[in-house]
């Protein structure tokens, strides 16, 4: 199955039974956007069948497996995320590279044909011969927040909270983005940070005062902290078999406000 012959209104997906006899939990952007459907059948319940949840005809439907219209494909959670998720957040696509040599064509593997290209809109046609070059793009390094239509539809308020700030990417996978700490956002949910999310995500503050490099260390409105003492902070904090807590009027400076305030050094 490919994306050009996958249609969004009909397709299942199914649930395991486990040794408990209970059906496992559905991933939860598989359950978040059947629930989105709002129509149909309304709720996720597990009875310990092997069922099938989807969309039928544009409605959502639990089957059992002998009782699955025929018309209706059983795609895997990979599938999901691909087809589903990526037709309705897939990122703009900006061109097309050629990763197989077409005959009398101008454009050599390897090339990359923008979206200003006259033939840009007959591209997609030619998946075997040219490869989508997406707007967003992720890799490490990057600053990446979530998406406002993302951030309006979440209901987990600490999901919410860190996507609404922006954070470094620290690792990847197909699907994802992760911070160091492991946290992780779905790609189709992520949009890259500007400079000036960027910039409110690398400040450091502590109470009411921001912080400001100095030559000798870190200052918090007239106080100056000496960089060794940053470090010394940075060394007894880190230590696990401590379990050291630094708190400063009323605020826990934590192990990740040292390290922001260090990495504002390099």
């Amino acid at each position: 199955m490919t994306k050009e012959n996958f249609d969004i209104d009909n397709w299942m997906i199914r649930t395991y039974r486990t040794e408990n006899n209970l059906g496992r939990t559905l991933p939860e952007e598989i359950v978040s956007y059947l629930k989105s459907i709002g129509n149909g059948s309304s709720h996720l319940s597990y009875n310990g069948k092997n069922l099938y949840y989807g969309i039928h005809k544009g409605v959502m439907r639990v089957y059992e497996e002998q009782n699955i219209p025929k018309e209706v494909p059983i795609i895997t959670e990979e599938e999901f995320r691909e087809f589903v998720l990526g037709i309705r957040y897939i990122k703009e696509i900006k061109g097309y590279k050629v990763i197989k040599d077409i005959p009398f064509f101008l454009y050599k593997v390897g090339d990359v044909i923008s979206s200003s290209s006259p033939i840009f809109k007959e591209l997609h046609r030619y998946p075997e011969y040219l490869q989508p070059v997406y707007e967003e793009q992720f890799k490490v390094g990057d600053w990446a927040v979530g998406t406002s239509e993302f951030l309006k539809t979440c209901k987990n308020d600490s999901v919410r909270e860190f996507c609404s700030r922006a954070f470094q990417v620290a690792s990847m996978s197909k699907f994802s983005i992760f911070n160091k700490h492991g946290v992780s956002l779905d790609i189709y949910n992520a949009r890259k940070a500007t400079d000036e999310e960027i910039k409110k995500a690398s400040e450091v503050k502590i109470g009411k005062y921001t912080m400001e490099t100095t030559t000798v260390g870190a200052k918090f409105g007239c106080q100056t902290i000496p960089l060794p003492t940053i470090k010394g902070i940075q060394d007894i904090l880190s230590r696990t078999e401590i379990e050291a807590h630094l708190t400063i009027k009323g605020e826990e400076i934590t192990l990740d406000i040292i390290d922001k305030i260090l990495k504002s050094f390099k």
